[in-house]
């Protein structure tokens, strides 16, 4: 299975992206899914029930940031840090 998370902030031209390579399972266990529904940050946005949780073992992960256009990631203000 693969899965991918990305983040792109276009207000100050960077971002970050992280992909997970490896063999997936179901998370079926009661205490694992009661971990997993209390950590959930967000909602499918399809809506609707969602009675599966995915476990990912990774055998590979790679990731990359995105910066602004002169190579730089900038700062609180917009600005390109050194």
């Amino acid at each position: 299975m693969a899965f991918e998370v990305d983040y792109i902030d276009d207000v100050f031209s960077q971002g970050w992206s992280v992909l997970v390579v490896g063999q997936a399972r179901a998370a079926t266990e009661d205490d694992a899914v009661r971990r997993l529904e209390a950590g959930a940050r967000t909602l499918p946005w399809a809506g609707g029930q969602r009675a599966l949780w995915l476990a990912i073992a990774p055998t590979r992960i790679t990731g990359r940031r995105v910066v602004n256009a002169r190579g730089k990631p900038c700062d609180a203000l917009g600005l390109p840090t050194r």
